[in-house]
């Protein structure tokens, strides 16, 4: 049995590993990880990533991170093959999103959902959330299909099993 693992590394660096275990039964012979490919994936950090139902693409969102006076975060999503990390998609940096803390494939993998949102401080002080909401994409392009607002920051996203509805939580 193989089974996909994602793991996140620090700056951004995405790895998948491969598990192998010679019998689904005993689960105390599992080979150590073995890193299958790492690929630069989030400049400013991979903060999520998921398998497709098929196991044939893996999608990552993160940030891109911008210090101007304030950090900005700039939210980024991409889609990858998952056997060798070929890049097929990504999403334009969009400030108006904060920063993608959480993607999750839909149960058909033909869309991607994500959790947004950040925190702004004010280079004079305060605080406040930045465009928190969750957004839609299409797949294999990622294309945004819809984007709904809500408050507080979204910290995380799941599908239910029929495909409807989504659940998010701060």
């Amino acid at each position: 049995m193989n089974t996909h693992k994602a793991m996140k590394l620090p700056f951004g660096f995405l790895a998948v590993a491969l598990i192998s275990m010679s019998s689904p039964a005993v689960l105390t012979a599992a080979r150590p990880l073995q890193i299958i490919w790492e690929q630069t994936a989030q400049e400013g950090g991979t903060f999520s990533v998921d398998f497709s139902p098929d196991g044939q693409k893996l999608a990552s969102g993160g940030a891109y991170i911008v210090q101007s006076g304030a950090q900005l975060y700039y939210a980024e999503n991409k889609v990858w093959t998952a056997h060798d990390g070929t890049l097929l998609a990504a999403t334009p940096r969009d400030q108006s999103l904060g920063a993608t803390n959480e993607i999750t494939f839909s149960p058909t993998g033909q869309t991607v959902a994500t959790a947004n949102g950040a925190v702004y401080c004010y280079p004079n002080g305060g605080c406040g959330a930045v465009a928190p909401g969750v957004a839609d994409y299409s797949i294999p392009q990622l294309n945004r299909l819809d984007i709904t607002e809500t408050f507080p920051i979204n910290a995380t996203i799941d599908y239910s099993p029929d495909r409807t509805p989504l659940a998010t939580g701060e």
